[in-house]
């Protein structure tokens, strides 16, 4: 929604002063303000088409409340944005909706800057993987709504797996059958976009967080107090990535390909899987509005039955300073109401945070997934090694040399170690 700013002058902030307190202040049936205060101010880091997911919602809203508006102000979403919304918390200005970045979660808690959300009744229905954030960074209180998730998995062309006999692999040694079943039909199994690194930074993320996700072990890493080189499941990944590279799983020239290049090739057909998350679907469907698509859960590890990894969309708090604090809720319970949620969902792309809810997909490929998603599903960023600021900066780099043949996976690990230990 387009912010719209409310321009009064002085004058006109004397006269309505002068009105309230001849009228007494009337207060809301809910326990608001007046008719003329009923605002709630929300400060956000998503604008243009990004912030376009709100629109319908905050226009249901309004129209299912009579004389509540909701009023937004983007700002950058870049290193200045948590100083500003901390200052305005800090300096009695703080708007009614605000959304936060999960680390700034515990050092606004310990500062009293967030409300307790615990109680609110969509905080019962968080999915285990959702809730894993809150124990994790408040001890598990919930002081924020995690609006909707992003699902990374294996987007997968229906038509070549039909044309090849190839059923949606299960675990990881059918996941390497199908790998070379397509080799040998001349397709490539993997489409990746290895120039641009970030997308290899997915798929390891992705596999290690398979293993990791419920341990110690990812925070240890993070840390240093576990050096990279001792790591069971890290060398355990990097061993099978490269084994896929020795099966020709990618394209030869897969360090020369971009990420675009690779959501096209894919989406014309020359490939027959690629490692995403569902933030990738612009670029695919751009490429190709009628693939026959399909996603389903990266079969890695001993789980049992592949999981669904899920990366946290939008964190919305209320601050304890909020002027509508009660109309903030209110707004949170509206738009994860049954009637309301799946078109939200629907419009931001993403899958349900909350158990039960219902989901209208948002693309045909979504639909699979989806049950995995609400049945067994873990956090994305429990790799424990992606989420270090210093191995992050050269993990694009580490990771191509397994592709390129001059790296190994011990030659990476140290790396990682030793960036972790020249930041400290």
């Amino acid at each position: 929604m387009v912010n719209r700013v409310r321009r009064l002058s002085l004058a006109t902030v004397a006269l309505t002063s002068a009105a309230l307190v001849i009228a007494g202040c009337s207060s809301t049936p809910d326990g608001g303000a007046a008719a003329e205060d009923k605002v709630i101010t929300w400060t956000n880091y998503q604008g243009g088409d990004a912030n376009a997911k709100y629109k319908e919602v905050i226009a249901a809203f309004e129209k299912a409340n009579p004389g509540w508006t909701v009023e937004q102000q983007n700002l950058a979403g870049d290193g200045t944005y948590s100083k500003i919304v901390t200052s305005q918390i800090q300096a009695n200005k703080a708007p009614d909706l605000v959304d936060v970045m999960v680390a700034d979660i515990p050092a606004m808690v310990d500062a009293g800057m967030l409300t307790d959300l615990s109680d609110e009744s969509w905080a019962a229905r968080q999915l285990p993987a959702v809730e894993s954030y809150a124990e994790s960074t408040t001890g598990g209180s919930t002081y924020a709504l995690v609006t909707g998730l992003d699902v990374i998995g294996v987007y997968y062309n229906k038509d070549l797996f039909n044309d090849a006999g190839v059923e949606v692999p299960t675990d990881w040694p059918s996941f390497e059958t199908a790998v070379k079943t397509f080799r040998s039909d001349g397709i490539t199994p993997l489409a990746l976009g290895g120039k641009d690194g970030w997308p290899i930074n997915v798929q390891m993320q992705l596999m290690a967080a398979n293993l990791l996700a419920g341990t110690a072990e990812p925070d240890e890493l993070t840390s240093g107090e576990t050096p990279y080189v001792d790591s069971v499941a890290w060398n355990e990944v990097l061993d099978d990535a490269i084994g896929l590279v020795a099966d020709q799983a990618y394209d030869p020239n897969v360090l020369g390909i971009d990420w675009p290049t690779s959501a096209a090739d894919f989406a014309a057909g020359k490939s027959a899987m690629l490692i995403m998350g569902s933030f990738g679907l612009p670029a695919i469907r751009q490429a190709n509005e009628e693939m026959n698509l399909g996603m389903f859960a990266l079969p890695y590890g001993d789980s049992g039955s592949p999981r669904a990894a899920v990366g946290y969309g939008t964190f919305i708090a209320v601050p304890t300073n909020a002027t509508q604090s009660e109309g903030a809720k209110k707004f949170l319970d509206f738009l994860t109401s049954d009637e309301e949620y799946p078109s939200f969902l629907k419009a931001a792309a993403q899958f349900p945070s909350l158990e039960g809810a219902p989901f209208e997909a948002f693309d045909e490929s979504a639909t699979e997934i989806a049950k995995t998603v609400q049945s067994d599903s873990f956090e994305y960023n429990s790799s424990g090694g992606l989420n270090n600021a210093a191995v992050q900066a050269i993990a694009s780099q580490q990771f191509q040399s397994l592709f390129n043949g001059t790296g190994s996976p011990r030659s990476v690990l140290e790396a990682f170690d030793t960036a972790i230990a020249q930041a400290k």
